[in-house]
């Protein structure tokens, strides 16, 4: 009996013990990881990853976001760049122009290709890019304006100085129509619809003729590039699936429709001067020499030569394919 005593009293003493160092351990388990914050613009580009956290896709990856809906990309590119966000949805122009001493910026997946959505829309009587030699355009500092302008004069055989730049922001190119200040402007929906009703402006060149000048790209900084892979590809496998509702889904195209503000035919329209590169296809467009490469070579020789960078990006640190790669794609 004394014995069997014994025994009992030091396995009770082990049980406390391990029960305390269970304890312990639980005390110790890694806490989840935040909310992965992204911030985004109304735009159709953008709209897919709204679109999959509404419609359940993201939570379904396991995946806990935290979407600020932000009036625009240069306000996305603020809180990004002060720590607000984690991720948000960008263009070369904030990846190509961004300080590195501020947070150090990289592409990890392309969202989408303007085949056709950017545009120069002139006033009645200009016929075509060429009439518009001597002429003012209007475009918004910092961003893809200079890009598509740039492009389109290279199109013609003419350069920047055939034209005169006008700077205005693209909620104030309305006015300046209506007050004679310029003759043209680089714009794109849904303002583009809005001032050719108003203005009875027509186009005169469209992003269908340079299909690799206007990409939007999923911008992040390194740090989180590497720490937060899984998230991000997970993020980007719910996008996929968000791309399909919306071009298949009458109902989805109801929502982002709600969300723009705009009739479902106009957003239907947009999809179709649009290119969504599904996640099959975006290991290509990282790869070397690939298009994400040739475009930002470009758009950084575009940027030179407007005065906008001093010397050319090395833009091999620009971006971060690993994101993209078919085992970090795979569900």
């Amino acid at each position: 009996m004394k014995t069997t005593t014994r025994w009992s009293g030091w396995a009770a003493a082990a049980l406390l013990a391990l029960g305390s160092l269970g304890a312990g351990l639980v005390g110790c388990a890694p806490s989840p990881p935040p909310p992965l914050r992204i911030a985004l613009n109304r735009w159709i580009g953008n709209d897919t990853l709204w679109l999959a956290d509404q419609l359940g896709f993201i939570a379904a990856e396991g995946l806990k976001v935290e979407i600020l809906d932000l009036p625009s990309i240069g306000e996305s590119s603020r809180l990004f760049e002060t720590g607000q966000v984690d991720v948000f949805g960008g263009t070369m122009m904030e990846l190509l122009t961004a300080s590195p001493r501020r947070r150090p910026m990289q592409a990890v997946a392309v969202l989408d290709i303007s085949t056709g959505l950017d545009v120069i829309l002139a006033r009645p009587g200009i016929a075509n890019l060429t009439a518009l030699k001597g002429r003012r355009v209007a475009v918004e500092p910092g961003t893809t304006d200079v890009l598509l302008l740039a492009a389109a004069l290279r199109a013609r055989g003419m350069a920047p100085a055939d034209v005169e730049l006008v700077y205005v922001r693209h909620d104030a190119q309305a006015a300046a129509l209506r007050e004679g200040r310029v003759d043209a402007v680089c714009t794109y929906p849904p303002d583009a619809e809005a001032l050719r009703t108003e203005f009875r402006l027509q186009e005169v060149f469209s992003s269908a003729e340079v299909p690799e000048t206007i990409i939007d790209l999923l911008l992040t900084d390194p740090a989180v590039a590497q720490t937060r892979r899984a998230e991000l590809a997970a993020l980007l496998r719910a996008n996929r699936r968000a791309i399909e509702r919306l071009k298949t889904d009458p109902a989805a195209l109801q929502l982002v429709a709600i969300r723009q503000g705009l009739p479902p035919a106009a957003v239907a329209e947009q999809l179709r001067g649009l290119t969504l590169p599904d996640l099959a296809s975006q290991p290509a467009l990282f790869a070397r020499e690939g298009l994400l490469q040739r475009a930002l070579t470009r758009a950084g020789a575009t940027l030179i030569a407007f005065g906008t960078l001093a010397e050319p990006p090395i833009v091999a640190d620009l971006f971060d394919p690993s994101v993209v790669q078919p085992t970090s794609s795979a569900k």
